[in-house]
């Protein structure tokens, strides 16, 4: 048995199936952990989410900033993206199913010795803080909750003044889109490589060591979402995000032994991603 996670799919479920033959894994033997962002972008989440629902005891997942919008847009709580590829999803017959399995998706995920988030974490959470509040936006996420997937657009940070669903909101945007943080602590914008970073600012996961130093007990956070990251693997943080649907690779790692395999995207990827990374 193995214990494999995988870095953003978003729609290429070609090379999602792929890298599933190159691992060898299989159901009732192995679990895979999709680190965040199954949908939206590539050409065909409606099949990604339809492999994941159909295979439960194989495919699992931590939540992504797009999979939150997707379930925004299911419940009229966000408008459409410029770029969105989930309309099939959304009108397809068995959306109610494929919905419900991805809301009942976690934000962070225990796996070991390894913690798996979509972006990242605040930098002054303990891992228990961590769990808790994650908890908290979970169960949002589930009852469809207006008010919290409507102000998933606003600032990504955890302001513990709020409370209820603005705090919810606040931490689940935190774990699905941090990347760099300026100096008031606030969510850049930026998606850029690290040496293109703006004046003043800092990735999340060097602000995170200079708060609390190393994880506890040898913890690994295991992250995506940061396609201009590119593959990275440090200590105590392994970033998976090798930009498939901008037409590079999609990785996947094994927790059991730490190795690592890649494969190109064999995708068609919406032309006007190219092969470059935003």
């Amino acid at each position: 048995m193995a214990t494999w996670a995988i870095g953003d799919v978003q729609g290429c479920s070609a090379t999602l199936l792929r890298l599933l033959d190159a691992i060898d894994a299989r159901p009732g033997r192995d679990r895979v952990i999709l680190v965040g962002d199954l949908v939206n972008r590539g050409p065909n989440s409606l099949a990604v989410l339809r492999l994941c629902r159909d295979q439960p005891s194989l495919l699992h997942a931590v939540l992504g900033n797009h999979d939150l919008h997707l379930l925004g847009r299911a419940i009229g709580a966000q408008p459409a993206g410029g770029r969105d590829t989930i309309d099939d999803i959304l009108a397809a017959p068995d959306r109610t199913d494929l919905l419900a399995w991805l809301r009942e998706q976690p934000l962070l995920r225990r796996e070991g010795r390894f913690l798996l988030v979509h972006a990242g974490l605040w930098p002054t959470w303990t891992v228990a803080e961590a769990f808790a509040l994650a908890a908290a936006a979970e169960e949002l996420i589930r009852s469809d909750d207006l008010t919290f997937h409507r102000r998933l657009r606003e600032s990504a940070r955890d302001d513990p003044a709020l409370d209820g669903a603005a705090r919810a909101a606040g931490v689940a945007a935190v774990m699905t889109r941090i990347r760099a943080l300026d100096a008031t602590l606030s969510l850049h914008r930026f998606s850029g490589d690290l040496a293109d970073l703006p004046a003043g600012c800092q990735p999340w996961f060097d602000l995170r060591r200079a708060r609390l130093g190393s994880l506890a007990d040898g913890d690994v956070i295991i992250t995506g979402h940061w396609a201009a990251l590119g593959l990275m693997r440090k200590a105590d943080h392994w970033a998976i995000d090798g930009g498939c649907v901008w037409g590079r690779s999609l990785c996947a790692v094994c927790l059991d032994d730490g190795r690592w395999v890649e494969i190109d995207c064999i995708d068609a990827v919406p032309a006007h991603q190219g092969r470059r990374v935003p």
